[in-house]
C-alpha cells in the first residue's frame, strides 16, 4: 500500500469519527494496512498447520526486521538468529498469532539463519513448544536504500 492510500484511509476515518472506539478501529486499520504493505515484499506463504513460519525479512535503516505468522495462538515465541562470525542467540518474544524481531546494525549481503518456535504454557507444568521453523536468508541493500 502506498503512503497516499494510508493517508486516504486515515482521512476517511478522521472524517467519520463519532466515537473514540471508531477512532481506535480506524487507527488499527491503518496500522494493519501499513504492516501488510511491509510484508508483501517477501514471498507470501501459508504456514503449516500448528507451526509458525517466517513471512518477511527486510531492512529499515540499520535494522534487519524479521516477521512471522502462526496458525495458532501462542503464549510466547522463541526466536534465534545467527550469521557467520556470530554465535546463535536466542530471545523470548510475546505471544499471539505471530510476531517480529529487530536485529540492529545488520551486515548487508550476509547470510543469516533465523529460527522461530511457538510455545503454549499450561496452568500447571512445562511449556509445550513446536519444533523450530528455520529459514536462511541473505540480507541485501544498504542502510540508505532499503530492500524487501
Amino acid at each position: 500500500m502506498r503512503g497516499t492510500d494510508v493517508r486516504a484511509i486515515r482521512d476517511v476515518c478522521v472524517g467519520k469519527m463519532l466515537l473514540r472506539l471508531t477512532a481506535r478501529f480506524c487507527l488499527l486499520a491503518v496500522g494493519m494496512h501499513v504492516l501488510a504493505a511491509q510484508s508483501v515484499a517477501s514471498p507470501a506463504r501459508a504456514c503449516a498447520a500448528g507451526m509458525p513460519c517466517i513471512l518477511a525479512v527486510y531492512n529499515k535503516g540499520t535494522d534487519l526486521i524479521v516477521e512471522w505468522n502462526d496458525t495458532d495462538e501462542r503464549d510466547r515465541y522463541n526466536f534465534r538468529w545467527s550469521r557467520p562470525g556470530k554465535a546463535e542467540q536466542q530471545f523470548e518474544t510475546p505471544g499471539g498469532r505471530g510476531g517480529s524481531f529487530t536485529i540492529g546494525n545488520f551486515h548487508r549481503n550476509t547470510s543469516y539463519t533465523f529460527k522461530v518456535q511457538g510455545c503454549k504454557k499450561p496452568l500447571i507444568g512445562r511449556s509445550s513448544c513446536t519444533s523450530w521453523y528455520q529459514e536462511d536468508r541473505t540480507s541485501c541493500g544498504s542502510t540508505k536504500d532499503p530492500c524487501r
